[in-house]
């Protein structure tokens, strides 16, 4: 009477648990923690009074990126490999998305006519540095023709760049946060709350990166966003937030080494009313 399963659950992968299976959940929920990436799918599959037992778990992060972006904020050259990053702002993925990411292409247009703007009235920071770096997936799709060299190609640009922007779209959440922290780039994030994200009691997200609201109200604001910013992030704070980001994805999010199983696992007992240590 008192067992709790735990279920791997995305909104695009229910089928694939299997007709039977879903009936089990659908007849026996109390029983049941779901886990999902997504905090809002389940939700609206399972109804209103089916939410209550939702774990939210980090997407897996690209490998490479645990690995090179982990070695940037360590040992003594820290600073000057952060500080060397020629890219000041990247976005890889569509412009356009279902629900409120369909205005993905409008705030990345605004984005964009600001850096052109504040582009003639201050010199860059640097010789060979670039304001931003933005691409289409289905451009990057077209040009190197496997979704493997496309995820290289924005690992590489999330490597050279110090903030990256993470924006909603067909769901609350996505991997571009998650990769976003593991490679040392401060995520500035657009849609959705951060109680909305893995571990929220243990990851204080609010100081691992930019979190500049919904995307339908932050595009009209968007100008005294970026005017706060470029004011308040100076070198030292963009370092000490980047590698805060990454200390806190191996604390707790990384798969890889085992965090964010712990996390999950900490989160079914405290959810079942089981006292664990861990």
């Amino acid at each position: 009477p008192g067992l709790r399963l735990l279920v791997p659950f995305s909104y695009w992968n229910k089928d694939l648990l299997g007709s039977k299976l879903n009936r089990v959940i659908d007849l026996n929920t109390s029983r049941f923690l779901f886990a999902s990436s997504d905090p809002d799918y389940p939700y609206a599959e399972l109804g209103e009074k089916k939410d209550r037992q939702l774990i939210v778990v980090p997407y897996v992060a690209t490998a490479a990126l645990e690995l090179l972006g982990g070695q940037m904020c360590s040992g003594g050259a820290a600073v000057s490999r952060l500080s060397a990053r020629p890219v000041d702002y990247m976005f890889h993925g569509n412009p356009r998305r279902h629900h409120t990411g369909i205005l993905r292409g409008k705030f990345l247009s605004q984005f964009e006519k600001y850096l052109h703007g504040r582009r003639r009235r201050r010199r860059r920071r640097s010789t060979g540095s670039v304001d931003f770096v933005r691409s289409d997936f289905t451009d990057l799709i077209r040009a190197y023709g496997s979704y493997g060299l496309v995820v290289n190609r924005t690992s590489h640009a999330m490597l050279q760049s110090r903030f990256c922007i993470v924006m909603q779209g067909d769901t609350m959440t996505s991997r571009r946060l998650f990769d976003a922290l593991a490679a040392g780039c401060v995520p500035i994030h657009v849609g959705g709350g951060c109680e909305h994200l893995p571990f929220a009691d243990v990851v204080d997200y609010s100081q691992l990166m930019l979190d500049v609201g919904d995307l339908r109200c932050s595009i009209p604001h968007l100008q005294e966003v970026l005017v706060w910013l470029h004011r308040t992030m100076n070198d030292t704070a963009i370092r000490a937030m980047a590698c805060a980001g990454v200390r806190a994805f191996h604390m707790a999010l990384s798969f890889r080494n085992g965090a964010a199983v712990k996390q999950l696992l900490r989160t079914a007992a405290q959810m079942a009313g089981i006292h664990a240590y861990m």
